[in-house]
């Protein structure tokens, strides 16, 4: 299982063409009003693979917010518009932790039954830990999931886990062991 752990198996462009990319949303910044520099990195990494019409839609997905005004989601669509316009986007606003991201985002794709691919968009340190749970959310789905590296620096986040390296990586760890711990319980 370890050796599983150091395959690279995200990409920093689709080698084809996706029917969505899908940018997990990774908080808002500290005053709650715009994404954190992770949310908007991620939100530009989707905006420049749609761009470079690697995908034909883009979806937003992400609660977290603190005012139950502005979410994640939010957040990067308001980030995108204002870099572009007429871009195809779906938001997911309800969603809170990654598997509650992959089950929404997953009834989204069933309104889209012509989807075959995806390109999941997320930080570095959660690339692996989402590719598994959306695998495994998704399994029987049909629909190929790759993953894309948003990179960004850490810090400056109004989640307290963000704002230095170690205590987001410690909290990957717990959240990476905690989905393994339901998935085999």
């Amino acid at each position: 299982m370890v050796h599983r752990l150091e395959i690279p198996d995200e990409r920093i462009n689709p080698e084809q063409p996706v029917d969505a990319v899908i940018c997990l949303g990774c908080g808002l910044s500290p005053d709650g009003t715009q994404a954190s520099r992770q949310s908007a990195s991620i939100a530009r990494k989707g905006l420049n693979l749609y761009q470079a019409e690697l995908a034909r839609c883009i979806v937003l997905s992400g609660g977290n917010g603190n005012d139950g005004h502005m979410t994640e989601a939010i957040a990067m669509k308001r980030l995108i518009e204002a870099r572009a316009r007429n871009v195809y986007m779906i938001l997911e606003n309800g969603s809170i932790g990654t598997i509650n991201n992959a089950i929404e985002v997953l009834r989204i794709t069933r309104q889209h039954p012509e989807w075959r691919s995806v390109a999941l968009v997320t930080h570095p340190w959660h690339a692996r830990r989402a590719r598994a749970i959306f695998r495994y959310v998704w399994h029987g789905s049909g629909i190929e999931i790759i993953v894309i590296k948003a990179r960004s620096s850490y810090g400056g986040n109004c989640q307290k886990r963000f704002r230095h390296f170690l205590s987001f990586l410690v909290w990957d760890l717990l959240g990476w062991s905690a989905f393994l711990v339901r998935r085999f319980s």
